[in-house]
């Protein structure tokens, strides 16, 4: 292999239909396969350079979150030819204008709603381009030495430098790392860093295709997202960064404690002191369990992993391998290997990286895999790397005997958070500098938990200060504008007012390092102030979440305005406002909990409380069994469809020939007026599709009893389905049926007529059906109110008619209550059709 373009084709060529790349989308999990990826990477090469009219080596900057589009656009870059320029997501205007600049961009490719308006540059959204068209065949491959991707170093608001990165860099250091990595094929890997991070692009995507593993986008990276999506695909591997690592450990440890098994933890961790990997899993088998059960390896990078954090991980079961890089060496330099971690130190240089030590004890790399140097930077190129061509890291370390790197420090000021990004102090203190009242600003990291550095703002104020208090707000107001004014990962989220005169050099420079060492050696509770600038940040983007989702004006909502009465926030739209809090403020909250919230001021306090550990229905899993299947085929045929023969008399079908030209899974929306219902539509349904459909029973009707909820279970193939409260599970259980291939009923009335008239569909049937994308079959039944109405326990026979129309297939943009009411309109119309049962 020369170049990435033989990677991605040898992946195709050796896994074929092979799962590749899985995303959730909506409830439903989009499934990639290389092939299919392959396909896509080829349209939409077509589309750049045929459609968009872009050449080879024009720059293009990419701004999207993970997703398997996203992945498809990086290829078809590739095979284009095209130069990608990444960005993170969080990036503000300024930035992606400084790079556009800085590259001669000649497009810029995003997921985002809100297009970025740049001056001279070309705006192609993701979701425009086409993914299942002809690809373009190309003439001319890559070479080796051709430039694949300019990377611009994180958190620089100023002159931003770009790395340069061939083919041969990449392509070096994907082969290096797959001979540390154990073999992947099979597993499922979880990503959680930004493609626009190399170490997720290099390690996290090409090497986990290129060793057959499927990977696994999460819809966000909140720690219950993460543990939730551990669970549902089983997830074998992740590769992520220090401060997920010891987030979502302390959420185990929290879940133990909120479940009173806090002695059995401490009793586990004491007994796997001194027991094997395989013992370790079985005195965790409870965590294994709420973790899918197949979690083996973390792979960790980007920022300095605390020692206590992975042998944690390593009592449980679960190793750790931790390793050491730099986006200009594409970017690992060094990897502890799977049986051969040593805590402490980041394992020995990758087969072909060449090491070093300085004599000012700087860590110094050479090898294929490191960067030429920075797009049209001839100075930084020069400052960044030796006369003899050894790149230098900035990092102080040393080798030991065995030839392992121990990390010892910065020779710069850069700040490395636990997220992997870095940023540099004095980009945040200009801006600190520009708010009323400050003279001076320092801003430090200070480690209030080990491996999680909060970025803390260091002010000297002006004078004719009024005491300590006045102090305190101008220093909080002055972070807050401040904050208003950066990146997310730039923000500042504590600040210190600092009395007296920085110590400086003879000079005159400030000394960073004994500042630090000054608010280390000082106790929390005399000198530490949380930054209300970050619970402000929190409330106006919890403003924002909810101005978007209630479809008003971010101007009128107030802490004492009322969810319901005054933003009109339904019960179904709070499972959209768990999702958004998620997906925008990387925040995860119940949707009961939230459910329970009157106001906007009472669910920012929620927000900033302790999470509680977030309760489902339990779910009938047996009831998908083959076993299951057999017996309740059997029950229907000798019981239930001849006692509904008693009843039914005369009993019509209309429609149902339709069924079996439509692809399942699909969702069935009826009416409800009775318990007649059910019996009817499975008996009116086609065999193959009874066999594959669940009805959604009512949890706090027919599960509230045990014996209750086996036997409809059993005979009528329901599972619980929660109608208020807490729903987001009962959705989820929806995407999962329907990706096992399974049909869905579901009432949206949300109980049945006690007047046997229609009443409205509960707005969640369209945010339902929306997420599901499947096919939409309305159903009718009528003349069931007459034989068994609500409130009677004596059936009367007499005739019943069961009526499916014709599909509708809902536009993804649409609104969930426009949803509701074109389904229910379907419904209706049924029902007042030519001939009716009355």
């Amino acid at each position: 292999m020369r170049t990435l373009i033989d990677l991605v084709s040898w992946n195709v060529e050796t896994y074929g239909d092979q799962p590749a790349l899985i995303a959730r989308r909506g409830l439903r999990d989009d499934i990639w396969s290389h092939s299919r990826l392959w396909r896509a990477a080829n349209s939409a090469a077509r589309y750049l350079r045929e459609d968009r009219g872009l050449a080879p080596s024009d720059r293009v900057i990419i701004l999207g979150a993970n997703s398997p589009q996203l992945v498809a656009c990086l290829f078809a870059g590739l095979l284009a030819r095209i130069v990608l320029v990444p960005i993170d997501v969080g990036s503000r205007r300024e930035f992606i204008a400084s790079v556009a600049a800085d590259t001669g961009a000649a497009a810029l490719i995003t997921d985002a709603d809100e297009q970025p308006s740049i001056a001279e540059l070309e705006v192609i959204q993701l979701k425009s381009m086409p993914f299942d068209g002809d690809g373009l065949d190309f003439e001319e491959s890559p070479e080796a030495d051709d430039i694949a991707e300019i990377v611009f170093t994180s958190g620089t608001t100023g002159a931003p430098k770009g790395v340069v990165l061939t083919h041969r860099n990449i392509l070096s250091n994907v082969q290096a790392v797959g001979e540390v990595i154990p073999p992947a094929r099979g597993w499922r890997l979880l990503s959680l860093l930004p493609l626009s991070h190399m170490l997720e692009q290099t390690t996290g995507l090409f090497v986990a295709l290129k060793q057959g593993a499927t990977v696994v986008y999460p819809p966000s990276h909140s720690a219950s997202a993460v543990a939730d999506a551990l669970r549902r695909y089983r997830i074998v591997g992740m590769i992520t960064v220090p401060g997920v690592l010891t987030e979502l450990l302390r959420r185990i440890e929290r879940e133990a404690q909120a479940r009173g098994r806090g002695r059995a933890w401490a009793r586990a961790n004491r007994l796997a002191m001194h027991a094997p990997p395989g013992t370790r899993r079985w005195l965790f088998r409870r965590v294994h369990r709420q973790l899918g059960g197949e979690l083996r390896v973390l792979i960790c990078g980007g920022a300095a992993l605390p020692v206590e954090t992975a042998k944690a991980w390593e009592q449980m079961g679960v190793a750790v391998i931790e390793g050491y890089g730099a986006t200009e060496c594409a970017p690992v330099i060094a990897s502890n290997g799977f049986d051969s971690q040593v805590y402490g130190t980041v394992g020995r240089p990758l087969r072909g990286v060449d090491v070093r030590i300085s004599e000012e004890g700087e860590i110094q790399v050479k090898g294929p895999n490191v960067s030429p140097g920075y797009w049209h930077n001839e100075s930084a190129t020069r400052a960044a790397f030796t006369e003899d061509e050894w790149y230098r890291t900035g990092d102080r370390g040393r080798l030991d005997p065995e030839g392992r790197i121990l990390i010892e420090g910065r020779l710069k000021d850069r700040i490395v958070l636990s997220s992997g990004l870095n940023v540099y102090p004095e980009d945040i203190e200009a801006v600190l500098l520009e708010q009323e009242g400050v003279n001076e600003a320092i801003v430090v990291a200070i480690e209030q938990q080990p491996g999680d550095p909060k970025l803390t703002a260091v002010l000297r104020l002006g004078d004719g200060r009024d005491g300590a208090e006045v102090d305190q707000r101008v220093a909080e107001a002055a972070v807050a504008g401040a904050n208003r004014c950066l990146a997310v990962h730039q923000r500042v989220r504590a600040v210190r007012v600092w009395e007296d005169e920085f110590p400086k050099t003879a000079v005159g420079k400030v000394k960073r390092h004994e500042i630090l060492k000054l608010l280390r050696d000082e106790t929390a509770e005399a000198s530490a102030l949380s930054a209300p600038a970050a619970g402000v940040d929190l409330a106006s983007r919890l403003t924002a979440v909810l101005a978007e989702i209630c479809g008003v004006e971010a101007s009128t909502i107030q802490a004492h305005s009322a969810l319901v009465d005054d933003l009109g926030l339904d019960s179904l739209r709070y499972v959209e406002f768990a999702l958004l809090l998620e997906k925008q403020l990387g925040v995860s909250v119940d949707d009961g909990a939230l459910a329970e919230m009157s106001t906007v001021g009472e669910v920012l306090a929620l927000l900033t409380s302790e999470p509680a550990v977030p309760t489902a229905p339990p779910f009938p899993e047996w009831f998908l069994t083959p076993q299951a299947a057999l017996v309740r085929a059997a029950l229907q045929q000798v019981l239930v469809f001849n006692l509904h023969r008693l009843l039914a008399r005369p009993f019509e079908v209309l429609g149902a020939e339709q069924l079996a030209q439509l692809e399942a899974p699909l969702l069935l929306v009826s009416n409800h007026t009775s318990h007649m219902d059910t019996l009817s539509i499975l008996r009116a349904v086609p065999t193959q599709l009874r066999r594959r459909l669940s009805v959604a029973g009512a949890a706090d009707y027919f599960y509230r009893n045990k014996l209750l909820g086996f036997m409809t279970t059993l005979f009528l193939s329901t599972f619980p389905f929660t109608r208020k409260g807490a729903v987001r599970a009962s959705l989820e259980r929806c995407g999962e049926l329907a990706d096992a291939g399974k049909s869905i009923l579901i009432y949206p009335e949300g109980t049945r007529s006690v007047t046997g008239q229609m009443a409205p569909f509960k707005p969640g049937i369209g945010l339902l059906a929306l997420k599901l994308d499947v096919p939409v079959v309305p159903v009718a039944v009528s003349g069931a109110y007459d034989i068994l109405p609500k409130g009677r326990l004596i059936p009367r026979p007499g005739p019943l008619r069961v009526q499916f129309g014709e599909a509708v297939h809902l536009r993804g943009d649409a609104e969930p209550e426009d949803a509701a009411d074109m389904l229910h309109d379907a419904v209706e119309a049924l029902l007042v059709g030519e001939g009716a049962v009355p």
